[in-house]
């Protein structure tokens, strides 16, 4: 049999979320009873922590009166319920009474963290109307009836519910949250990337971002005063050594101070401050912001800030954690005698990076990003400045103080190659093609490409191919660029932006800048837009043939001393609204132009992983399908060749004024044709007439006349 009183004591302080999943109002205005349904009758004020409540027709009471009084059951059915919706332990099972009249509230739900996911798949970014009212702007998520959608999360990352607040400012939680210990975070908790200096701990979201505006920390919102402990002991515990604020609400009234005395048992628990807004009235540091701006507001909260005390009047400390013994023994940590803690030479360094169960700091290298990784969660983010300062006051908390910049750097470098993965090939080959073909008839169907079928396909099959075997084949050869011509606002950027699996996957490339700096920019990318051609015309055509058919790239990144070389992982795609865009009639192969109309991106979002998934069987199955494109292509280039001004004054000395009869023109001839002195030409001056003469059919070489060596060109 339950102990009622131990199930009533272990439900103080959480009385508003045991009473929100099992569907009875909690609201502390007069509103309808959820017992006897009474209008304007019934009144939540959870005096103490007890979830008392008072009604004018059938009486007040306290948390469990009033589960019996909604459910019609008596002390030991009740008190099951409230077991139920804490998780608490029983000492027996008893199977509950079915209520009379009453449907028993949903169980909660097995995966709380995909219901509050399929909500936030359906909201939009918007302004709140409940937090305009409060003085606070920004974009947030907002359900379809105008009510903010705030997950609540664990310290670990764990979503373990959500709170919902209407327009109105009536809130609640969804069903099937599990309140606590979990918070609404102002910013996402994988931000601290493991570590975190303050925290800084408020009852509601409109609070917290009020706070946030002034306070230097990590403000998080617990939603409620009962909620404040058990969020500051589960920051406590996960960062021992960070400084805890809790802002508290002013809740002053005849019957004592709720919002007080919560805050300052939250901070004397964990050894941290507490500060209220210094008013006789109830208000929360919102209500003092909208009343005094700003300004007010950071002098205020700063200047009350608080430590508790004890009952013999003293400053309440939290014990500090000893830094010896942090590491397992097993590491044999060579220990600097003088000072008791652990030496910074690097093979202690190295062994305490290693051992990241104690540090909390698990690094790995993605192949395909070509990029340190530190772990979080279920996911890997790339490591940043703050990751390594964060990660040297942890190895300072630990026990290992002063190590040097440049040497974490290092040993997280080595530390993390040892432990590789390739995010890419991961990706790609968890997709399953569902059978039906897409690749094909790709750019006539998303990009409404033009002109000829066949040629069409074959560029479709080309990129596709070239993406997936890029994917899975680091350095594989794909040196042709599809083209794609067409008006402006046709929406060829974001067409090709959403062919890419992954947001950072898709960058815009500019030939003018230099190839290291490129190389950098399409690091861990699979599609380089090649945004209206820019370097085309302005590089030699050479060494812009020669970049984009590389298979590697070869550059220094930033804080290493040697350089790199990656195998590409990337398809360059270029764009542009003008037609005549092919200079070299003698380089042109590696290029496949194709004019596109209006591009449906959002179906190329939604079929993008099927899209994927046929490209990686039709590479598995034929390579890269490069070879109808490129024959195909050299029909389509005239359609694209740009009209060089020359061309025509050099047609019509060749084959009009003067029809050659010889088979060789020397180049000195053509030039003085076109006012040209030989003396005065540049490099430039030959490339184009090159181009001018191939495509008049004409090929260079050198011929003796009268004993003397000409440069020009032989009619074929």
């Amino acid at each position: 049999m339950l102990n009622i009183n131990n199930t009533c004591e272990q439900a103080k302080n959480q009385w508003e979320y045991v009473l929100n999943q099992l569907n009875i109002s909690t609201n502390r205005k007069e509103s309808p009873c959820p017992a006897c349904g009474g209008n304007t009758r019934y009144r939540f004020d959870d005096l103490e922590g007890r979830g008392t409540y008072f009604c004018s027709h059938c009486g007040a009471g306290d948390g469990l009166s009033i589960v019996m009084k909604v459910y019609k059951l008596n002390a030991q059915e009740a008190a099951k319920m409230i077991v139920d919706v804490l998780g608490l332990q029983q000492e027996k099972p008893i199977e509950p009474v079915q209520p009379i009249q009453q449907t028993k509230p949903t169980k909660l739900i097995a995966d709380i963290a995909d219901k509050v996911r399929g909500l936030l798949k359906s909201a939009k970014k918007a302004e709140s109307i409940y937090l305009k009212s409060k003085g606070l702007t920004g974009m947030y998520n907002i359900l379809n009836d105008g009510s903010l959608l705030l997950p609540l999360t664990t310290v670990d990352g764990v979503i373990t519910g959500a709170q919902i607040i209407k327009p109105d400012g009536e809130k609640r939680l969804i069903s099937g949250t599990k309140k606590k210990s979990a918070f609404i975070p102002i910013k996402e908790i994988n931000e601290l990337n493991g570590y975190v200096d303050t925290i800084i701990i408020t009852e509601g979201y409109a609070t917290a971002l009020t706070v946030d505006m002034v306070a230097d920390g990590y403000v998080v919102a617990a939603v409620d005063a009962g909620n404040l402990l058990s969020v500051a002991e589960a920051f406590r515990e996960k960062y021992p050594n960070a400084d805890i604020y809790i802002a508290g609400d002013n809740d002053v009234s005849n019957d004592g101070n709720v919002g007080k005395d919560a805050a300052e048992k939250a901070a004397k628990a964990v050894g941290g401050k507490f500060s209220l807004p210094k008013t006789d009235y109830q208000c929360d540091w919102n209500d003092y912001f909208q009343a005094k701006g700003i300004e007010e507001l950071e002098r205020e909260f700063n200047a009350n800030l608080r430590i508790p005390l004890n009952k013999a009047g003293r400053p309440a400390s939290k014990e500090k954690k000893s830094k010896a013994n942090t590491f397992p023994h097993e590491l044999n940590l060579k220990i600097n005698e003088r000072t008791g803690e652990y030496d910074t030479n690097l093979k202690n360094i190295q062994k305490a990076i290693k051992c990241h169960d104690v540090t909390g700091f698990q690094f790995s290298y993605d192949k395909f990003k070509s990029a340190e990784m530190v772990r979080f969660g279920e996911h890997w983010i790339e490591i940043n400045d703050n990751t390594i300062t964060n990660l040297r006051l942890r190895l300072d908390e630990l026990g290992m103080p002063k190590v040097r910049q440049d040497e974490v750097r290092r040993v997280v470098n080595c530390v993390a190659e040892e432990n590789s993965f390739d995010s890419g090939i991961d990706w790609i080959t968890s997709l399953v093609w569902d059978g039906k073909p897409r690749v094909k008839t790709f750019f006539s169907n998303y990009f409404l490409a033009s002109g000829n079928t066949e040629y069409v396909e074959a560029v479709s099959q080309y990129t596709w191919t070239a993406l997936a075997g890029r994917m899975v084949q680091a350095g594989v050869k794909a040196d042709m660029v599809p083209l794609l011509y067409g008006d402006q606002g046709k929406c060829k950027s974001t067409g090709i932006e959403n062919m890419c699996p992954f947001p950072d996957a898709f960058v815009k490339i500019d030939l003018t800048k230099n190839d290291e700096d490129i190389a950098r920019r399409i690091r861990g990318c699979v599609i380089a837009e090649w945004e209206e051609l820019r370097g085309l015309s302005g590089r030699d055509s050479e060494s812009t043939k020669a970049f984009i058919s590389a298979t590697k790239d070869k550059w220094i990144p930033k804080f290493k001393e040697f350089a790199i070389t990656n195998p590409r992982r990337l398809l360059f795609i270029g764009t542009t609204n003008k037609k005549e865009i092919l200079t070299d009639s003698t380089g042109n192969r590696r290029y496949l132009p194709l004019d596109v109309g209006k591009v449906d991106f959002e179906a190329i979002e939604k079929d993008r992983d099927q899209l994927w998934a046929e490209a990686l069987v039709l590479f598995n199955q034929h390579g890269i399908m490069w070879q109808r494109a490129e024959e195909l292509a050299k029909k389509e280039h005239e359609k694209y060749q740009v009209i060089d001004p020359w061309e025509d004054d050099i047609y019509d000395y060749l084959e009009i004024d003067t029809p050659r009869q010889m088979q060789f023109v020397s180049i000195e001839a053509i030039f003085s044709r076109l006012g040209i002195l030989v003396g005065k030409t540049n490099r430039n001056h030959g490339e184009r007439l090159k181009a001018i003469m191939t495509r008049l059919g004409y090929e260079k070489t050198v011929k003796k006349i009268n004993g003397q060596t000409k440069r020009g060109y032989f009619k074929k």
